[in-house]
Parts: structure tokens; C-alpha cells; sequence
């Protein structure tokens, strides 16, 4: 093996990778996990290899706006239960839940079908240890996956009051979950409501906070 064309072949990669990162202008949340591999990418390479990724301040400069905009609050992984309790006791015998990772949407909690159901809700419930400070964020926001081939609702409950079966209207496939921080910090319930496919999954990704800018 040629080691000057194998580092040369790295390099090349890094500024691919670099390429196909969103313009600053553009960056979601979700953008972090595409962000964070290519910054591992970045720090396996020597100091040479990284002097010549023409394009490392576009990277830099998409770390720094992301960091600007946004921050994860909630991290969807086995490891975070002092958010995630468990799965509600009487909504969780329909569904199973499970952790994983998605290339684009990163960590994931998952509601795994274990039975058929008609128009039941399934969630699991919330924990929240410190409450956002509603002076430095504006919103929150997560992605949530519906598996069926139907719209379904989001199922929350804020403060151990009323369940809400359809807080907003899910499409199939992937969905961008916005909800303000004084409901974020009383929410205690996140779910699905009227599950009635045994085959359909669910996904909830990391839960982000939107900062407020200068101006606001």
C-alpha cells in the first residue's frame, strides 16, 4: 500500500464530506450528527493531512453557527433515564421501547410493536431534572418517525394534566416537532396516538433547544 496515496485518499474524503455539509445558513438540528462524523473524520487525520482540507473553515465556521442556534437538551439513549423514565405503565403494553441510531437523525428512542391494537395510545413518560430558562431559548424542537401509512397524532401531556392525542398531525415518515419552552418544561407524556398497525414504528430523536438571538 502506498501510504502518501492512502493519506492523500483521506484527505479528499474530508473535504467531500465537508462539501455535502448544509451552507451555515441552512442548519436544522438534526444536521449535528452529519456535523459531528465528519469532525471525527477531521480528528483522525495528522496535522499535515488536515493542512490540506481546503475547505476545514467551512466546517469550523458550520460548528460555530450550529453551537450559536441550537443545543441538545435531551439525549435519547439507554444511558439518559433521568429523562426517560420508562414506558408508561398503562400505555405500554402494546409497545416495547428500544434505543438506536439513525445515519441522518442520530440517537433514537424506538416503540416497538408487540401486539395488535386498535385505536390505542402509546407513549412512554418524561422526567425533566431542570427546567429550560425560557429567557435564553425560543422554542424546542425534536424529529419524530411515524412507521404507519397513515397520519397519527402526537400524544403528550403536559403537567399531569389533560392527555392530548393529537398535539400536532404526524405525516408517514419523518416530522419536525416544535413545542414552546414553558410546554417543554411541563410536558410528562410523549407518544403516539391511535396506533392501530401491529408492523408500524416509531422514533423520537434528540430533543434541541432553539437560543434565542441577539435581537430577541
Amino acid at each position: 500500500i502506498n501510504i502518501n496515496k492512502l493519506e492523500n485518499c483521506e484527505v479528499q474524503l474530508a473535504i467531500a464530506a465537508i462539501d455535502n455539509l448544509p451552507a451555515v445558513s441552512e442548519v436544522e438540528p438534526y444536521h449535528k450528527t452529519a456535523i459531528d462524523k465528519v469532525r471525527a473524520a477531521c480528528d483522525s487525520l495528522t496535522a499535515e493531512q488536515l493542512g490540506k482540507v481546503t475547505n476545514y473553515a467551512t466546517l469550523t465556521a458550520l460548528e460555530t453557527a450550529f453551537n450559536e442556534k441550537f443545543e441538545v437538551v435531551v439525549e435519547m439513549t439507554a444511558e439518559n433515564n433521568g429523562y426517560l423514565a420508562r414506558p408508561a405503565t398503562w400505555l405500554g403494553t402494546n409497545y416495547t421501547i428500544g434505543y438506536s441510531a439513525d445515519e441522518t437523525y442520530g440517537n433514537l428512542i424506538v416503540m416497538n410493536p408487540v401486539a395488535k391494537v386498535t385505536e390505542a395510545h402509546n407513549a412512554f413518560e418524561c422526567t425533566l431534572t431542570d427546567a429550560l430558562d425560557a429567557t435564553k431559548y425560543d422554542k424546542v424542537c425534536f424529529y419524530v418517525y411515524n412507521g404507519s401509512d397513515s397520519d397519527k397524532g402526537l400524544f403528550v401531556r403536559f403537567d399531569g394534566g389533560t392527555y392530548i392525542p393529537s398535539f400536532m398531525t404526524l405525516k408517514s415518515g419523518w416530522n419536525k416537532v416544535e413545542m414552546t419552552v414553558e410546554q417543554f418544561n411541563t410536558l410528562n407524556i410523549l407518544g403516539i396516538g391511535s396506533v392501530s398497525q401491529t408492523s408500524a414504528v416509531y422514533k423520537f430523536s434528540d430533543i434541541y433547544a432553539v437560543k434565542k438571538t441577539s435581537a430577541g
